[in-house]
């Protein structure tokens, strides 16, 4: 949301980890469309740390010049050093003030352990969305092996994976009608049959 009065405001973002590990330099930056007359005084901010199931908070300074604008296209990213691109988001920002919630779809895994035989596996995917989720991806060891997509706020992906010997890397990506995006990993290491 858009703090402060006059020119001088502040742009304040909170942030919720939903994820089951910490995240650490968590870098936020906005870019704004160049044809608008403000100022990004403050680009990037650091987030340190954000705990499993915490939020943080962070404010980024801009310069209001233009006294008629009623909204502020933004676009929203969230980075780190260690997974790279978090989340993207075009967003619209009141000059009221009024707060503007941004909520990604969520992912989880049902029934999976930390190891499995090599071969096919069961994998169940569970995705919800506050809106709709326009479309959710399943990647295993980088290769695109599942899409769905139109399927209303809620997605279950009930599908068979081939886990190879040594850890295999499982992502899942999910968009929302909004444009959000969020991604979840999960890592199965494929045990190769006794001789």
């Amino acid at each position: 949301r858009l703090v402060g009065e006059g020119t001088q405001r502040e742009v304040e973002i909170h942030v919720r980890n939903n994820g089951s590990l910490p995240l650490e330099n968590i870098e936020l930056s906005f870019a704004a469309p160049g044809d608008l007359d403000i100022e990004l005084i403050d680009r990037a901010v650091i987030l340190p740390m954000i705990l499993a199931g915490e939020s943080s908070t962070a404010s980024l300074k801009i310069e209001v010049k233009d006294n008629a604008l009623i909204t502020l296209p933004m676009l929203l990213n969230i980075s780190s050093e260690r997974y790279g691109r978090i989340a993207r988001w075009e967003t619209t920002l009141p000059v009221s003030g009024v707060q503007q919630t941004l909520i990604p779809p969520l992912i989880t895994y049902t029934e999976t352990g930390l190891s499995s035989p090599v071969g096919l596996h069961d994998l169940s995917v569970h995705v919800v969305d506050d809106s709709d989720i326009a479309h959710v991806i399943l990647y295993v060891n980088d290769e695109k092996t599942t899409w769905a997509g139109d399927s209303g706020a809620v997605v279950r992906l009930n599908t068979q994976v081939t886990l190879v010997p040594g850890l295999n890397l499982i992502v899942t990506v999910a968009t929302d009608d909004q444009g959000l995006v969020t991604s979840q990993r999960l890592m199965i290491r494929g045990v190769p049959a006794s001789p």
